[in-house]
């Protein structure tokens, strides 16, 4: 995930749509980060609800995870060996965090629009590969 990202707001939950490019997928991150924790560190007992999904609202949940938060980082987890359809449309969406210190969380995108809910291009990543 390359940093950067030139957006970032105030979310209840942030989605990015994809198209399976191979028949598996194993890895799952989004970008967070909050003034309430110093940044570029984990943030122990804060995690970060993760979701591949079928839709952006998740009717239909493949995986899910909760790794520790990486405050302004990169929040990851390794969700094994999931079966996709490679062509397919998938949802990786996450949710916000308790506050840390007092202070909620924020989330990244690239572009698409200046709200969260208006962007197609947020800081997430999936990874996978061919079985």
């Amino acid at each position: 995930m390359r940093p950067g990202a030139p957006y970032h707001g105030y979310f209840a939950s942030a989605f990015q749509p994809f198209t399976a490019a191979s028949n598996t997928l194993t890895y799952l991150s989004a970008t967070v980060g909050s003034g309430g924790a110093a940044p570029g560190s984990a943030v122990p007992g804060w995690t970060l609800t993760l979701r591949l999904c079928t839709t952006s609202t998740c009717a239909q949940v493949l995986a899910e995870a909760h790794p520790t938060i990486v405050n302004y980082g990169e929040t990851a987890a390794d969700i094994g060996d999931v079966a996709v359809t490679t062509g397919a449309t998938y949802y990786l969406v996450w949710y916000q965090p308790p506050q840390v210190n007092g202070a909620t969380w924020v989330t990244y995108w690239w572009a698409g629009g200046p709200t969260v809910t208006a962007s197609d291009q947020m800081q997430g990543a999936v990874c996978g590969y061919n079985r």
